[in-house]
């Protein structure tokens, strides 16, 4: 058995070091982050809160940023979760960022057994999963927190794979992942499984695309307007922020059909009347036409697959998902990877695809680069740029903040600032502050990431704390402000 492993490692040694090389990048953007407290509440802290309850087999129910308990699953539908929990008894608050990086490399992984299914070569192989590995999309998403959609798109490769293949059951068990790991996980499913319709042949093929797309619109449906809506306190869904076309999904559809012309300059247009935005959304479609975009010009068939991606960013009342920043451009990775492989297949030249695939992907390396660099779009480059000894320090005395956590009881109910809520989630309760409710200890900062409140109500907050006969003030340094109830007698 080690021995196959070690004869297969041999024989795709290329692809081992390229994996291994991503890995280190990862590895040293996301964990250092995490470790120099450049992660959040929102959102690795919601989610790992999250898995930690389903480890000790409890439901979550939103206390770390909602005033009032509501269920999870009525904010984002998210299932995979749950599969993830027994690994927090492994690696503890970092568990999702474990995940994330794996699922990133099984993404590659698919990508390179896909290629070699098409009868490419290992060379052209390696260079697809060169494409996906490097693309900003991913860069932007592991550099922010954790989000479920990132391991979904990574599971894109597999699903399409066995399709190929005609493994149904596989493919379904894939199709049930992607499906389960964010509610709109479902409509992008919707439209991949329609072009695969058209993409490929054979009765069966079509006749599972045609149960896939009907299973996966009929579940976005379903999820959407009655089992989200039942489980959140406002009951409707949460997430509705497309006011540009309407105020209701059916008023966005109708809009779309009845203002065609209104609906893709929307795409490309700022809507708001703030002149500092209107080059963000022309910068997005930049880095993903560099990032292996321009393929969609030769498989147009890609562009439908695109369709929802570029609605759900474009058409958003935030201006911030318009952007090329955080997890909301994860989708154009695998996207790109597979449109590169379907055009490279068509080529029948060797040197050709050796050319065209190293261009798309030294384009990718190009765009992520950038990102690092210098974008119209807000990027924190600290979380981001490895390769400068700023990423690697903290704007806190880093023992010291975790001398002081530790002195706060397992059993005790915490309410703190975002960036120590990830290292905060094996207490009782935790809360991000401002809500603080029935909190024995408060743990804040004077650092500038002070969201949801801006720093100078947040130093409001840390003198009215100071001054209050309730609470006790630990003196401190390094601007950290740690608060204990004084118990009544």
């Amino acid at each position: 058995m080690i021995g196959k492993v070690l004869n297969k490692i041999k024989n795709n040694k290329g692809f081992v070091v390229i994996n291994a090389l991503f890995f280190v990048l990862y590895s040293l953007i996301c964990f250092v982050n995490h470790y120099n407290f450049r992660t959040y509440a929102l959102d690795l802290g919601i989610y790992t809160r999250a898995v930690y309850d389903y480890a000790h087999f409890h439901f979550n129910y939103c206390e770390i940023f909602k005033p009032q308990s509501e269920n999870i699953l009525g904010d984002h539908f998210d299932l995979t979760l749950m599969f993830f929990s027994p690994l927090y008894w492994v690696f503890g608050n970092v568990t999702l960022l474990v995940v994330q990086i794996v699922a990133i490399h099984f993404g590659a992984f698919g990508f390179y057994k896909l290629a070699q299914s098409n009868n490419l070569s290992k060379k052209i192989a390696l260079w697809v999963s060169v494409v996906f590995l490097s693309s900003f999309g991913v860069f932007s998403a592991v550099a922010f927190d954790y989000h479920s959609n990132v391991v979904a798109a990574c599971f894109l490769p597999w699903f399409v794979l066995f399709f190929k293949q005609e493994k149904y059951l596989k493919s379904t068990i894939i199709f049930v992942l992607i499906l389960v790991a964010k509610e709109n996980m479902a409509l992008w499913l919707f439209f991949i499984c329609t072009a695969l319709l058209f993409m490929e042949k054979g009765k069966s093929k079509r006749k599972a695309a045609i149960i896939f797309s009907f299973f996966s619109l009929l579940y976005f449906y379903v999820i959407i307007f009655f089992i989200m809506p039942a489980l959140s306190l406002c009951k409707s869904y949460n997430h509705f922020e497309f006011h540009a076309l309407g105020n209701s999904f059916k008023e966005v559809f109708f809009t779309i059909i009845q203002h065609p012309l209104q609906a893709i300059s929307l795409l490309f247009e700022n809507n708001t009347l703030k002149d500092g935005l209107n080059y963000i959304k022309t910068e997005t479609w930049l880095f993903w036409l560099i990032s292996g975009g321009f393929l969609i010009f030769y498989r147009p068939i890609f562009l439908w697959m695109l369709i929802p991606i570029m609605m759900q960013k474009m058409y958003h009342d935030d201006y911030v998902k318009w952007s090329i920043s955080g997890q909301y451009n994860i989708e154009f990775a695998p996207l790109a990877a597979w449109c590169l492989i379907e055009v490279v297949k068509s080529i029948k030249n060797d040197r050709k695809q050796i050319w065209v695939t190293s261009v798309t992907a030294i384009l990718c390396f190009t765009a992520t680069i950038r990102l690092c660099d210098n974008t119209v779009s807000f990027v924190d480059k600290a979380r981001i740029r490895f390769y400068q000894k700023s990423h690697y320090q903290s704007d806190f005395n880093i023992k010291e903040v975790y001398a002081v956590m530790n002195k706060i009881p397992k059993d005790a109910i915490v309410s703190a600032e975002g960036m120590f809520v990830p290292h905060l989630i094996d207490r009782k309760t935790v809360y991000l502050y401002p809500i603080v409710k029935n909190a024995q200890y408060i743990l804040l900062s004077d650092d500038i990431h002070s969201y949801p409140l801006d720093i100078k109500n947040m130093l409001k907050q840390i003198d009215s704390l100071c001054l209050s006969p309730k609470w006790h003030h630990s003196p401190l340094n390094n601007h950290l402000y740690l608060f204990e109830i004084i118990e009544k007698h």
